[in-house]
């Protein structure tokens, strides 16, 4: 049996998502695991002492009873941050399955509906992004809240328009990532979404010249991704990805102690 020596762990609970957006590089054909194994994966983390999970998928919120895991995870003292587009949640969901969260973290690449269109996120996006954000900073105070934006050639040139909307909400941490193509759609049009070191560096410094420091913003590379980025697959496999390569550790279900 191998130890999971892992002191954070992203876990890709689901491959599932109710979106199809055209820079995702989420698992694909990776056989979702029953909540009793997932249980069980969980008690395996603790026994190892991980720290903290993001919990993501996919859409994490699509993988059934995914609140039981959360709240058994928070039980055990673990940081639970749960990875989104927000688009399955309503104030009561939210306040029913989520307030045992440390944190919460939206997906926003673009504002308007006609772009987040065009990119498969969806109408009234943002709308209710927006929404779901006000009612969590004012309901649930202790939750943080923090946004994930994707730079990519198309919305490179709005990233201030971005700041200056987000700048209104109860934020713990604006993160940009610099498009990366590991896998699957993102792959596929790395080409066409890809940006360049110096422009990626370009824009975060246009944004830092104008940022009140009201939120922490954190920049992520592709490198930065494979050094702090240690994955559980839908199916308990356990993934580093080095120089943009998906390496199998081994199976936590199966070879895990």
């Amino acid at each position: 049996m191998k130890k999971v020596n892992v002191n954070k762990v992203c876990w890709n609970i689901t491959e599932k998502c109710n979106r199809n957006c055209k820079h995702c590089f989420r698992f694909r054909n990776s056989e979702e695991l029953s909540l009793e194994d997932n249980m069980k994966i969980l008690n395996i983390l603790k026994e190892n002492e991980t720290k903290s999970i993001s919990w993501t998928g996919g859409e994490a919120t699509l993988y059934s009873n995914i609140e039981l895991l959360i709240n058994k995870s928070h039980a055990m003292g673990i940081n639970n941050n749960l990875i989104t587009n927000g688009s399955t949640l309503t104030p009561n969901i939210f306040k029913e399955k989520f307030s045992n969260l440390d944190s919460i973290t939206f997906s926003l690449d673009f504002l308007s509906d006609e772009d987040n269109i065009k990119f498969g996120r969806g109408d009234n996006y943002y709308s209710h992004l927006k929404e779901m954000i006000n009612y969590i900073n004012k309901d649930f105070p202790n939750i943080k809240v923090k946004i994930n934006t994707v730079i990519l050639r198309d919305n490179k040139t709005l990233l201030i328009d971005i700041y200056n909307a987000i700048k209104s909400f109860e934020l713990s941490k604006w993160k940009l990532i610099k498009f990366v193509s590991f896998r699957g759609t993102a792959y596929k049009n790395k080409d066409r979404y890809a940006t360049t070191t110096d422009e990626f560096r370009r824009r975060i410094d246009e944004v830092m010249k104008i940022h009140d420091n009201s939120f922490e913003i954190e920049t992520v590379t592709t490198l930065n991704l494979e050094e702090n980025h240690v994955m559980i697959k839908p199916n308990g496999d356990l993934v580093k990805t080095v120089q943009g390569i998906d390496n199998l550790l081994f199976n936590i279900l199966k070879e895990g102690e």
